[in-house]
């Protein structure tokens, strides 16, 4: 299938994505060549053989290596593409900096031909809010069917994109490498639906799976894009967790990182530079290596398998004790896997337990002590009734004026900048009177349960006097 971009320039967008914008979230308009020149301007320099370098004032200083290692595979993947890549034509139009919230980071890239690609920032490690936020609270989260933080970002960054540029492009793409590529497949199938139409590809550069939960709450969504979905795999990472249906995994080419002995390098394998591309700027069939085609197998298995703690327990000392007997590396980093799994579920065990017995106090002291010791507070139920009868209406009221808000979006149509600005509002507008029509309905079933439960402890206490 033919699609608007080759597999290096996805590459290249998910490394703009990780260019420095700590500063700029919203709409901005930086030409991506121009923030390259300048930050090779002020922090680098070259050697005596031309290659570039960092300038001897910034060693030590752990975000601008960072950075410098991103600004370094740009230029050497810029370099490679003989000039199938042009950065000079591609501009950054829109920026989601939630570096210090929940972690997301993503743009909008103007490639200049009325197309765009959306990038995502995969893990960052360079300091310990990024690892807590990233390869703790983002990559662990993803065992779990519910969403992440990062996950819920970046879907609503989605939203934020299409309400704001609708049909200003002919097409969207998605990419990220790393969790960024999860964050990729998961935007797009939770796109909204008129823009899911005009999303071109999706490709996750390694990036993990999700958990059987999330595919199977997730599945109409997911069939939606069927054919649309890549994930390019060629290390450890992307054997984690299980692949969505209707994407085409790939196993590329790729060498381990240089520089690096075994088994060390298997791990490094990961990054992005060492992905081999052909003459036309696209990937290459490869082998898996060694370590991916261990843990793919076992952690599909681990994912797919009943909650059975005990045998995950004989399977952890099974592996240990291999790993003992000579198999160091492998059975240590299968037990690893293992070793996760029933951290987090010892961890889920024990927050579950807490919550149930604090649920179980407050509930003793709310619905029996304090009614019946203190005498403090009068709660009138007729007047919780009447009030939950009120909202209900109120309901009503903003559901019909939703549905107005939406007949009076659909007849607009974008063409023209007076109307594509007022259709953006419409559909800003409705997005925000669902999320209050559903914020009452919580209100409402809280108020519900409350009447119920001091209707329940009147009739307790009236009994002790009957």
């Amino acid at each position: 299938m033919g699609y608007v971009y080759s597999d290096e320039q996805m590459m290249m967008a998910t490394q703009v994505a990780y260019l420095d914008f700590k500063n700029n979230s919203g709409k901005c308009n930086q030409n991506v060549q121009e923030a390259i020149d300048a930050y090779i301007s002020e922090h680098c320099t070259y050697d005596s053989s031309g290659n570039l370098c960092l300038k001897d004032a910034y060693s030590g200083d752990k975000y601008v290596e960072k950075q410098f290692e991103v600004v370094s595979n740009i230029v050497d993947l810029q370099n490679s593409s003989d000039g199938r890549i042009n950065l000079n034509e591609w501009t950054i139009k829109n920026v989601c900096n939630d570096e210090h919230g929940t972690g997301y980071v993503g743009m909008l890239i103007d490639t200049g031909d009325g197309n765009a690609i959306i990038g995502n920032r995969g893990s960052e490690s360079y300091d310990a809010e990024q690892l807590a936020k990233d390869w703790g609270i983002a990559d662990i989260g993803l065992l779990e069917s519910k969403l992440t933080t990062q996950q819920e970002r970046a879907q609503k960054y989605m939203e934020e994109l299409w309400y704001t540029y609708g049909d200003e492009y002919d097409s969207y793409s998605v990419t990220g490498h790393s969790l960024g590529g999860n964050l990729s497949e998961h935007m797009a199938i939770n796109a909204p639906a008129a823009m899911r139409e005009k999303i071109d590809h999706i490709i996750s550069f390694d990036g993990p799976g999700f958990s059987d939960e999330y595919i199977k709450k997730n599945l109409d969504r997911i069939n939606n894009m069927a054919g649309k979905m890549d994930r390019y795999q060629w290390s450890w990472v992307s054997a984690l967790l299980l692949p969505l249906p209707g994407v085409t995994d790939r196993i590329i080419k790729a060498h381990n990182e240089k520089g690096k002995i075994f088994p060390v390098n298997l791990f490094y394998r990961h990054d992005t530079h060492n992905v081999e591309f052909d003459g036309n700027g696209n990937v290459q069939d490869g082998d898996e290596s060694s370590l991916s085609q261990l843990l793919g197998p076992i952690v599909e298995y681990i994912e797919k398998a009943g909650d059975d703690p005990v045998q995950d327990i004989l399977s952890l000392l099974g592996f240990t004790l291999a790993a003992v007997a000579g198999c160091k590396v492998v059975a240590f980093a299968i037990a690893a896997v293992y070793g996760l799994k029933l951290i987090i579920a010892a961890v889920q065990l024990f927050v579950s337990v807490a919550s149930s017995i604090g649920e179980f106090i407050q509930n003793i002291y709310y619905n029996y002590i304090a009614p019946q010791v203190s005498g403090i507070y009068e709660v009138s139920i007729s007047s919780m009734r009447a009030c939950k009868a009120d909202m209900l209406q109120d309901i009503r009221s903003m559901e019909a004026l939703n549905a107005s808000i939406d007949s009076l979006a659909k007849s607009i149509r974008y063409d023209s900048a007076t109307s594509s600005y007022y259709k953006s509002r419409l559909l800003l507008a409705q997005n925000s009177l669902e999320n209050n029509i559903n914020k009452i309905k919580k209100l409402v079933n809280k108020l519900d349960t409350y009447a119920n439960k001091y209707s329940s402890v009147d009739s307790r206490v009236a009994g002790y006097f009957v």
